[in-house]
Order: C-alpha cells, then sequence, then structure tokens
C-alpha cells in the first residue's frame, strides 16, 4: 500500500481580495501602532514625521491583488524596526533585519 494524505487539493487564500489584508499591515494599523508606541514608551513627537516618511518609503507598497484597495506595509521588516524603536527609541542603522539577507555582501 502507498502512503499518502487526504489533503491533496488546497485553496490558496492569500491572492484572494477578502483575505488580502492578512498578508501586511495597513496605513491605520502602522498609525495606530505608532500612536501607541509613541505614548507608551514616551518618545519625543518631533520625530513622527521622520519615522512615518521613513516606513512609509521602506515598507509600505505591497499589493496582492488587482482589486486592492490599498497597499500594504511589510510586517516581517515593519516589526523588525518597531522593535528596534521602542527598545532603543531611535531609527534602526540598517533598516532590515540582516537575519533576513541571504549573503552578508548582499549590501
Amino acid at each position: 500500500m502507498i502512503g499518502g494524505s487526504a489533503y491533496n487539493i488546497g485553496t490558496f487564500i492569500t491572492l484572494t481580495p477578502k483575505f488580502e489584508s492578512m498578508l501586511g499591515f495597513t496605513q491605520a494599523e502602522v498609525d495606530a501602532l505608532l500612536d501607541e508606541i509613541y505614548l507608551d514608551y514616551k518618545i519625543d513627537s518631533s520625530t513622527r514625521p521622520t519615522v512615518n516618511h521613513l516606513i512609509k518609503n521602506q515598507y509600505d507598497g505591497y499589493r496582492f491583488t488587482q482589486e486592492s484597495r490599498e497597499s500594504l506595509y511589510n510586517s516581517t521588516i515593519l516589526l523588525y524596526f518597531l522593535n528596534w524603536f521602542c527598545e532603543y527609541k531611535t531609527i534602526p542603522r540598517h533598516l532590515t533585519d540582516l537575519n533576513l539577507k541571504t549573503d552578508i555582501y548582499w549590501f
């Protein structure tokens, strides 16, 4: 007898418009995260325009379907940035986690 799985046909929902937003953060979610971070970590609010601009330029712009209503922020690298920002209250020197690079000479 040949072993097998009953799971041989799947549905790829990540490219379905109603599930697209699960692949990243919306602008509203990023704004809410930053509001909480600035408040909870007592970060100087004068840095907010710079942070907003930087993360918009670096981490936003992902669209997975043609029907996308808005672009999404890359969750992996945005969370790297936010974790650093909470810990050190400054913008990280490397805007992408170096662990994500496949080759140290890539940059």
